[in-house]
């Protein structure tokens, strides 16, 4: 999906080969193809790019999940010495952009909550993310404005299993 997506409506043809790789080293291989068409704002677009990656593969795997809730509260860090992007860098000083993009879907997982609304035309369940929310009252309003036109108070709030089998079952507001 990364290596592919480097070449996203920019080369086609070639986004197709890279998407059917079945081994995530002859993707990688594939996508440091010099020929082919990188799409033109890969360098800005690949942290949203590796963040939908990161999401997928922990919601849709219950023990990667597992272990990265593990790590409780502890900064991540990709301790890779050759890549001050993704990891820290020879110097230490890299951007670690995985270990911040791996926290961030850390937070995600910890405040996701799935929400009912039981209201006349509506009988509906939504994944909301509360992320930045601190009181129940918060979560309402975030909730209101997804549900719209629902009033607060027919809001019910539940924690609740939420299947990630499907990634395209995952919503964030």
């Amino acid at each position: 999906f990364f290596q592919a997506h480097k070449f996203a409506g920019s080369d086609p043809e070639y986004f197709e080969i890279v998407r059917k790789k079945r081994e995530p080293g002859e993707a990688k291989a594939a996508g440091r193809n010099t020929s082919a068409k990188l799409r033109p704002d890969w360098d800005s677009a690949r942290p949203d790019v590796m963040r939908t990656c990161l999401r997928a593969k922990v919601l849709q795997n219950k023990e990667v999940e597992d272990l990265l809730l593990g790590t409780g509260d502890d900064k991540l860090i990709n301790g890779n010495w050759v890549d001050g992007y993704w990891g820290t860098g020879e110097m230490g000083d890299g951007k670690n952009l995985l270990g911040v993009l791996l926290g961030e879907i850390r937070a995600e997982v910890r405040n996701r909550v799935a929400i009912w609304v039981n209201y006349p035309d509506i009988s509906e369940r939504k994944q909301v993310d509360i992320g930045k929310c601190i009181t129940t009252a918060d979560v309402k309003k975030v909730v209101q404005s997804a549900f719209a036109p629902v009033p607060v108070e027919d809001v019910r709030v539940q924690e609740d299993e939420w299947d990630y089998t499907d990634i395209e079952s995952y919503k964030s507001i």
